[in-house]
C-alpha cells in the first residue's frame, strides 16, 4: 500500500532485469504499465502537502469512533488526516478525510503514537524546510462530532456512513453531494495539477432506516480516478452541522 500526496515520481516501482535498461532511462509508458497504483491518493494541498507516518487506531474506541482506521501525519499543513481502506477485486483502495485541522495543532507533523489512555501524541520536526519542533497531545473529549465515518464503493456509487444519524431533510438532497473526479499526471516532473476535472452527478440518494448510512447513485463510475466530494448543508438529527469539508476516494477498481 502506498500513501502520500502525489508527486509524480516512479519511486514505487520495483526494479527487475526485465526492464532491460536503467529505469531512469525507461520510457514513461513502460513505467506506467509497471506502476502499482497507490491505495490512497490525497488531494494535493486541498488535503495534503507532504504526508508522513500512517498509524492504525488500535485504541478500541478510546480515541472516538474511528477504531481500525488509519491516521496520517501531515507535514506541510496543521492537519492530521484519516483513511479507511477496503479491498475491491483483491486491490486495496479507499477514502481519505481531514481528521483535525488547526485548533492549536502545529505544522511539521511527522511521527505519532497512541498512549495507553487512548490519547494521540504527535511529534513535529524542523528537519527539511525549517519550521518547528515539538510534541503535542490530542485527546478525545468523549463527544462525537457529526462526521463522515466511512466512504465505501458500491456498484452504483458510494455508501457514506456517518458518526451520527442524519436529518433526512438535508441528507436526501442530491445537491448536498457535489462530486468531481480527476487524475494526477504520471510523469518525470515534480507534481501535477488535477487533470481532466469532471463533475460527477448524483442521480439518486437513499437514507437507511437507522439514518447512519446514505447510499449515493452516481451517473457512471470511471476507474483510475480520484472521486472528490465536498458535502454541503448536511446536518445530524440533533441539528449539528457536518464537520467533513472534503472526502476523496481513490477508485482503482470497480465492483463486479
Amino acid at each position: 500500500m502506498t500513501f502520500g500526496a502525489f508527486h509524480g515520481h516512479p519511486s514505487s516501482l520495483n526494479w527487475d532485469e526485465s526492464f532491460g535498461m536503467d529505469p531512469v532511462d525507461a520510457p514513461i509508458e513502460l513505467l506506467r504499465r509497471r506502476r502499482k497504483m497507490p491505495a490512497i491518493q490525497f488531494p494535493q494541498d486541498d488535503m495534503a502537502g507532504s504526508t508522513a507516518q500512517p498509524l492504525f487506531d488500535t485504541t478500541k474506541g478510546k480515541f472516538g469512533p474511528y477504531a481500525g482506521q488509519l491516521f496520517i501525519a501531515e507535514w506541510t499543513h496543521p492537519r492530521i488526516l484519516r483513511a479507511k481502506l477496503e479491498k475491491v477485486n483483491g486491490v486495496y483502495q479507499g477514502a481519505c478525510f481531514i481528521f483535525l485541522e488547526g485548533e492549536g495543532l502545529e505544522v511539521a507533523n511527522n511521527r505519532m503514537a497512541f498512549a495507553p489512555d487512548g490519547s494521540l501524541y504527535v511529534a513535529q520536526t524542523s528537519r527539511g524546510w525549517g519550521t518547528r519542533e515539538g510534541l503535542q497531545q490530542v485527546v478525545w473529549t468523549g463527544k462525537t462530532c457529526m462526521d463522515i465515518l466511512d466512504m465505501k464503493l458500491t456498484k452504483e456509487g458510494f455508501a457514506l456512513t456517518f458518526t451520527k444519524p442524519v436529518n433526512p431533510e438535508t441528507a436526501l438532497d442530491p445537491a448536498a453531494y457535489p462530486f468531481i473526479h480527476y487524475f494526477y499526471q504520471y510523469h518525470g516532473e515534480y507534481g501535477s495539477d488535477k487533470m481532466d476535472v469532471t463533475p460527477a452527478k448524483v442521480i439518486k440518494v437513499r437514507v437507511a432506516e437507522n439514518r447512519l448510512t446514505v447510499r449515493l447513485t452516481l451517473e457512471g463510475l470511471v476507474p483510475g480516478r480520484i472521486y472528490e466530494l465536498r458535502p454541503r448543508n448536511i446536518e445530524a438529527e440533533d441539528g449539528e452541522s457536518l464537520v467533513t469539508r472534503i472526502a476523496a476516494y481513490t477508485l482503482n477498481q470497480l465492483r463486479d
